[in-house]
């Protein structure tokens, strides 16, 4: 009975350890999964079984993953609680946002990597924030396109972060028809964000293109634009650059940029702290070209093109390229 019973024992612990051998592979997140406007969500997210949605498969991706498009497709609207990349460069991925944000980006110290989106808030109630970033370490936009957010904030990005200081890339974008504004940073008080901006398109949005605001009580905001373009549309109420502070810090570098056709102001800035340094741009047929108030600094480095403007406003003065 004892030899019985000892063989018995050995093989169902056997069978204990293969249940745990065999379950591992399933329960294992990838560091690499795919999604497919033909997918399935039960999938393991495989390139032979795809996922359908983002939300499907950053549960099944590792922190610090990738998520690939293998066609074009709607994938849904997702939330970001970890380092990860959604890549959809080589064909399209699509995100309808109606009445919501089309990503939300919220963990402490990511990094996350957006390629190849379109980002659209219309519906029968327009979508809020294209991408809404709360907290992370970093955010990258690359070759997307984010248009028609129209409810609440309205805004194509927006950094609000209220935990951690974030820094925003965003490259070969465009942005456009978002009532709140194109970019936006205003993170919470005690908190810093800075921008940069190269060969983005801002088109057609109200309230700002870019706007930097300590209104709720952030330390340092910063911005650098190059090779960009903010067009306003004319736009009731859209101005194209606003630096805003009136407590801390809020800093901007526009270089080789066009900004025109803003009814308010094609650069406002305002507050003690805040200072826009412009060169080589164009900054044609706004309503107020330059507007300086509130001890704010608004600089030229010497080789702006400011016509055409219903009022030319001044800059407070000339920094050497240096």
């Amino acid at each position: 009975m004892s030899h019985i019973t000892n063989r018995l024992m050995m093989l169902l612990g056997a069978l204990f350890v293969a249940s745990i051998l065999y379950a591992s592979p399933a329960a294992a997140q990838a560091t690499r999964t795919w999604i497919s406007g033909v997918g399935d969500d039960v999938n393991p997210c495989s390139r032979t079984a795809p996922c359908k949605t983002f939300a499907g498969a950053i549960s099944k991706t590792a922190a610090g993953g990738e998520i690939d498009c293998l066609d074009p497709g709607g994938f849904g609207t997702v939330t970001i609680t970890k380092s990860i990349t959604l890549d959809c460069r080589e064909t399209e991925g699509s995100i309808l946002a109606s009445g919501t944000s089309g990503i939300n980006v919220n963990g402490a110290n990511i990094v996350v990597v957006l390629r190849g989106l379109s980002i659209n808030g219309a519906g029968t109630t327009p979508g809020t924030y294209g991408i809404h970033v709360f907290q992370a370490q970093s955010v990258t936009v690359e070759d997307s396109y984010i248009f028609g957010f129209g409810s609440g904030a309205g805004r194509g990005i927006s950094v609000d972060t209220t935990s951690s200081n974030v820094q925003l890339f965003v490259n070969n974008t465009t942005i456009n028809n978002n009532t709140g504004g194109g970019i936006v940073l205003q993170p919470s008080a005690g908190f810093s964000a800075g921008a940069d901006l190269n060969n983005v398109r801002l088109l057609g949005n109200g309230v700002a293109g870019l706007a930097l605001s300590t209104a709720s009580g952030a330390t340092a905001l910063s911005a650098t634009m190059t090779n960009s373009q903010i067009a306003g549309g004319g736009v009731a109420g859209a101005s194209g650059i606003v630096a805003k502070a009136p407590t801390g810090t809020a800093t901007i570098v526009i270089k080789s940029s066009s900004i025109s056709g803003n009814p308010v102001y094609g650069i406002n800035s305002n507050g003690a702290g805040a200072a826009v340094r412009v060169g080589d741009t164009a900054i044609t047929n706004n309503g107020t070209a330059l507007n300086a108030v509130n001890s704010a600094k608004l600089e030229s480095f010497g080789d702006n093109d400011v016509t055409g403007n219903t009022s030319p406003g001044a800059f407070t003065g000339t920094i050497s390229h240096s």
